[in-house]
């Protein structure tokens, strides 16, 4: 019988596997501590630390916070932050909400928050449960309690009570679990300086931020008074909390709360305010939730751009207006289109941001060719793709044995959703449905290990060599040690089913281990990582408390990294031989892999990844010509032309855009209406196009920027810019404003949407003016007028990927008039940035976007950008950062300072490349040989988000 170990077995002991917590565990210098968990049993790792009293260990207290609070003569505003509780009434014992971190800490269910001022909040409350607060630094008075929560559920309350006594209860508007909003109670009465406070939750579902005791000013009565609770206030996109049916693994955080400004009014008539006055987190949140750097970029030396204006330099206004003019002139005009949608603290802050983003000091880069690039010290989970390839490349398995019920998901980043696994955790979900493959695959492995060996019932030798491959490098003697107690405990197939079992569900193979050893341990061992150009050793120039990779974890960086697989027995053997030291060995070990018949459908899936080709497969239309095997055709078209463009030399990267030339086979060229040399559905031939070339024209693109009904010129011109240019386009307002402002924008778009009310019934209007027009409103100005609406001029193909001239007409039932003509011309403006009216070029229709498109500084950047991403894992600069669709980060691990200006290096070094050779092979194998993919450093808390 086969050992089992359950989920609940794992949660129970508390072994959840996470990356985040195991980079904690090996952050300390002790060379004797093992890199990696080395049981062949089950998935298990140490644990972060969990403290065992039920308080949980405060963060550090803001200037504001609740058992802190200083006394001083007037009252201010006293904020409690939901982990900082004093008692609690947990009603589910199961553990959920943030399993790693500072919001893991404690007995009561925390969920990580990047909402303003947080850190963490009560989740997945359930109805009877409470928190209570032993709040400090009061000063007697009347106040008004303003609670931060959130809910993806109608109707769900928090009643508060004061020394017992019921002041009144809250009601979260249904905005999601990711939108917070401010819900008060007015005019509460407090007779001392200290106050029992408890948050009740009676219905659950709620997610509790913190609150804050705000004083009007007035005495205290002799009894708290008991007020009827207010509308929201205010929102702001924020957290990832999930609803509260779902789990998570959650990233631990040291940073304290942000202090908040006090209130100064700002509006035409202000009091005299300085920055000092200013809250500039707020400011800087501020700053992007309004997308004020979309028609205000900062340049240099003080200036400002002001799109569809002269630029302005914000020292010559303070010298003309003083600071609390700037701070009236944005309460009172900004955001353009939204004018007073930012006024008293918003404006304030949001100028002193300002001031210092002027303070910013622009150098020239400075990059020097003997220092030496860090990546990060952690252990990355197998994404599913790769642990199938890995078990099918090791002939333990076939494609087909790897059933669609053992997927589990993967960690994401970037625009192109990028499998990172940096910080991802065996919770679970996936544990369960890894310990399921590890049971049904394991029998089959067996089976085949047993044929190939011809081994009978003596398979112990064959299974140690599988061993090795699956683990990446030799075996351990502890490991030798249990695989041996398990053929002496087990006979027969059940010995090598267990022995499989055992091994498919180690972390030594579903985790690649990036750990390293210290680097004095590398010193000791003589270990040579290579040279300078000066001939001196890079190894002497390691910083002491970095970790250089083995030989072996070379190899199965490299491995991964190049073919999305296990090491082969070439790599492994180069390992061994200490044959992976210089430059020149790395590149002869990655030219090889990529030419591998994995390895070249690594790089296809990388610029399928990269434009979201697959994306075109969940699509659906009407007209059932768009067959899944046409879908198919489309999202692998993109495939092998980005591989023709790596691989061919003679093909410019410039044709990737702009090319006349694209790969079918014979039923997509059919569907296309061209000619090929494609002798069937499997021939893959160089096609010569007068419409086509290049991923922007594939119908890969063209079908998942549209709908059954109309074609999403919207979308397009999006895609455009995130995905080839590498431009930061802000989510739209309906999304980022608070909801105090969605009010007054959905007036707007109803209105815009009235007027061509009597058009669309009629079906008069084309895709594109369909969408200028309902997007022709003050609020939706400062992205449409000069980022997105300019590049409808991507009109020229229809819903089904097939070029036009003309449309019917966009209707509200049924077809439209019936041959519009498409207005296929357009506008770039913005190379660098978008927007930049001092930046632009016209085209005519999508093929010429993509030629004039196809040398931009931007476009080879992006190159860069993404092959970095894809190869490494890593953002290779703070733009490039993941994020949420309301715009804020979701990144799991930061860029370091020490990164961001290596990093920086590197991105020129790579386009520099492109630049001089005009290949993108040379700038994905130059990736492979960096010094960060040899060299580590642990993960320092502060590059954790909250």
């Amino acid at each position: 019988m086969r050992p089992i170990f359950s989920p609940s077995m794992a949660k129970l002991a508390g072994l959840i596997v996470s990356a985040t917590s195991l980079a904690a565990c090996v952050s300390d210098t002790d060379p004797t501590d093992p890199p990696i968990a080395s049981s062949s049993v089950a998935p298990v790792s140490s644990p972060a630390p969990v403290s065992s009293s039920s308080t949980p260990v405060s963060s550090t207290p803001a200037p504001v916070s609740s058992a802190v609070a200083s006394s001083v003569p007037a009252a201010t505003t006293v904020r409690v932050q939901a982990q900082d509780y004093d008692r609690f009434n947990e009603a589910d014992a199961m553990r959920e909400g943030a399993t790693a971190g500072r919001c893991s800490q404690g007995d009561f269910d925390l969920v990580n928050t990047t909402d303003n001022n947080g850190t963490c909040a009560a989740g997945y409350t359930a109805a009877g449960e409470w928190l209570e607060f032993d709040v400090t630094g009061l000063v007697a008075g009347t106040y008004n309690l303003v609670a931060r929560t959130s809910s993806g559920l109608d109707g769900k309350r928090i009643d508060f009570t004061v020394g017992g006594n019921a002041v009144g209860t809250v009601t979260s508007p249904n905005n999601g679990w990711d939108i917070y909003a401010n819900v008060s109670i007015n005019n509460i009465s407090i007779n001392g300086t200290n106050a029992v406070i408890r948050a009740s939750f009676p219905d659950g579902a709620i997610n509790l931020n913190y609150f804050e005791l705000k004083p009007t000013g007035a005495p205290a009565s002799s009894t708290p008074a008991v007020s009827s609770s207010s509308a929201p206030t205010s929102s702001a996109p924020a957290s990832s909390t999930p609803a509260p049916s779902s789990s998570s693994v959650a990233m631990s955080s040291s940073q304290a709360p942000v202090p908040s400004s006090s209130s100064v009014a700002a509006s035409s008539t202000p009091a005299v305010v300085t920055p000092a006055d200013a809250d500039l987190a707020a400011g800087e949140a501020s700053y992007a939730q309004h997308t004020c750097q979309i028609c205000h970029a900062y340049k240099e030396n003080g200036v400002f751009a002001a799109l569809g204006g002269a630029d302005f330099n914000i020292n010559s206004v303070i010298a003309a207006k003083g600071f609390d003019g700037l701070v009236t002139s944005i309460a009172d005009t900004m955001p353009k289109g939204g004018a007073n949608k930012c006024i008293d603290d918003c404006a304030l802050d949001t100028a002193a941001w300002m001031l210092e983003i002027a303070k910013t000091v622009t150098t020239p880069l400075s990059c020097n060719a003997n220092e030496l690039s860090y990546g990060l010290r952690t252990a990355r989970l197998l994404n599913v793709l790769e642990l199938k390839n890995s078990l099918v490349d090791l002939n333990l398995i076939s494609e087909s044995d790897f059933k669609d019920s053992y997927e589990y998901t993967s960690g994401a980043a970037g625009k192109s959703r990028y499998s990172v696994n940096t910080s991802v955790g065996i919770e679970e979900t996936r544990l369960d449905k890894l310990m399921a493959a590890a049971e049904n695959l394991s029998i089959i492995a067996a089976q085949k290990t047993k044929q190939q060996a011809s081994c009978g019932d003596n398979c112990k030798q064959a299974f140690l060599n599988k061993a090795e491959k699956l683990y990446r490098r030799p075996l351990t003697n502890e490991e030798k040690a249990e695989f041996n107690t398990i053929f002496t405990e087990y006979t027969g197939d059940a010995a090598l089913e267990v022995a499989f079992y055992a091994a498919i569900s180690s972390p030594s193979f579903v985790y690649k281990s990036e750990v390293g050893i210290p680097v004095a341990q590398a010193k000791a061992q003589n270990m040579n990582i290579g040279q300078f150009a000066d001939g001196s050793s890079k190894l002497n120039a390691v910083d002491n408390n970095a970790y250089v990779l083995t030989n072996y974890e070379l190899a199965t960086a490299l491995s991964y990294m190049y073919t999305g697989s296990t090491p082969d027995d070439a790599l492994l053997n180069a390992a061994r031989d200490n044959k992976l030291n210089t430059e020149a060995q790395i590149l002869t070990q990655i030219d090889r892999l990529m030419q591998t018949k994995r390895g070249k459908e690594h790089t296809g899936n990388f610029g399928a990844t990269w434009f979201l080709a697959d994306t075109v497969l969940g699509a659906t239309r009407l007209d059932p010509k768009l067959t899944p095997n046409i879908k198919a055709d489309m999202a692998r078209e993109v495939r092998e032309t980005f591989k023709r463009v790596i691989y061919d030399d003679s093909v410019p990267f410039g044709d990737l855009y702009g090319g006349d030339e694209t790969v079918l086979n014979r039923r997509l060229a059919q569907y296309y209406g061209v000619s090929t040399p494609s002798n069937g559905n499997n021939d893959w031939a160089v096609t010569t196009t007068t419409e086509r070339g290049g991923v922007l024209t594939s119908g890969a693109f063209m079908v998942s920027t549209a709908s059954d009904a109309f074609t999403r010129p919207i979308i397009r011109a999006v895609e455009v810019r995130e995905l080839m240019l590498c431009h930061v386009v802000p989510p739209p307002n309906n999304i980022t404003l608070p909801a105090d402002q969605q009010e007054a924008l959905k007036e707007q778009r109803e209105q815009a949407l009235a007027a061509i009310q009597s058009d669309f019934q009629a079906g008069t209007l084309t895709s594109r003016e369909y969408f200028e027009r309902q997007t022709d409103y003050p609020a939706c100005k400062s992205c449409h007028e000069r980022i997105i609406n300019p590049l409808f001029g991507l009109e020229d193909f229809d819903a089904y990927g097939l070029p036009r001239t003309v449309q019917n007409g966009v209707k509200a039932n049924g077809v439209g008039v019936a041959n519009l003509p498409v207005d296929n011309t357009g506008t770039l403006f913005g190379f660098v940035e978008p927007g930049t009216e001092s930046e632009s070029f016209a085209f005519t229709g999508t093929k010429d976007l993509g030629k004039q498109m196809a040398d931009l500084p931007a476009v080879k950047e992006c190159l860069a950008t993404n092959t970095f991403r894809w190869l490494t894992h890593l953002p290779i600069e703070k733009k490039a950062y993941s994020k949420q669709a309301n715009g804020a980060i979701d990144e799991q691990v930061l860029l370091s300072e020490e990164q961001e200006d290596a990093y920086a290096c590197i991105k020129q070094d790579l386009v520099a490349e492109l630049d001089s050779t005009n290949n993108p092979k040379n700038v994905y194998r130059k990736v492979g040989t960096l010094d960060l993919i040899r060299l580590r450093r642990s993960i320092d808390a502060s590059q954790l988000q909250n």
